[in-house]
């Protein structure tokens, strides 16, 4: 586990923080189309698929309350449950979706024009990015697309505060855990 990893899991073990909102980038480019995704970030480094996961839920139904964040943080994390060593399957991670009434397709086959065209019905997709670590793979959400740029915007990756949110497509395809391979999501 890296210094990182260590400072995020002891920060949530003392205040009980499992996720704090981050700005996502958004762009002027007339072409862009970029969802009301909530930003959020993980505290804990296995938690990655949960924070997605809340993403998505919260991007069909967003709580008014602090008392109804609470209450759909706490019901999620079950759902999702993700293991301190291997974070979150795939298989969990639809389970979850469709306990918390999201609707899924998991997909094999998005290309730029896959992704820009789910991006313009409104569900953003979840998918699989590499990291530093080879047998370590992160959970992001792809929330918007430029196709007259051929940029993807992506939520959950990159330090906090300092990264970024754009990528050209070339760029993220060359991240991309499995290209093709994605979670399209909706509200039901």
């Amino acid at each position: 586990m890296s210094l990182l990893g260590k400072i995020g899991n002891t920060f949530a073990d003392l205040t009980g923080f499992e996720v704090y909102g981050e700005r996502l980038a958004g762009s002027d480019h007339p072409a862009a189309i970029v969802l009301d995704v909530p930003g959020l970030r993980q505290t804990r480094d296995f938690s990655c698929g949960y924070v997605a996961a809340l993403m998505v839920v919260w991007t069909f139904r967003r709580p008014r309350t602090k008392a109804g964040e609470t209450r759909s943080m706490t019901s999620l994390w079950p759902r999702v449950e993700p293991d301190t060593e291997a974070g979150t399957s795939t298989t969990r991670m639809i389970s979850a979706l469709r306990a918390s009434g999201i609707g899924v397709s998991h997909r094999r086959d998005l290309d730029f024009d896959g992704i820009a065209s789910a991006i313009t019905d409104g569900y953003p997709i979840i998918a699989a990015v590499k990291t530093a670590d080879p047998d370590t793979e992160h959970w992001v959400v792809i929330y918007g697309a430029n196709p007259s740029l051929r940029t993807v915007f992506v939520a959950g990756n990159e330090l906090p505060f300092i990264g970024r949110n754009e990528y050209r497509w070339g760029q993220f395809r060359r991240i991309w855990a499995e290209p093709g391979v994605g979670l399209v999501c909706w509200g039901k």
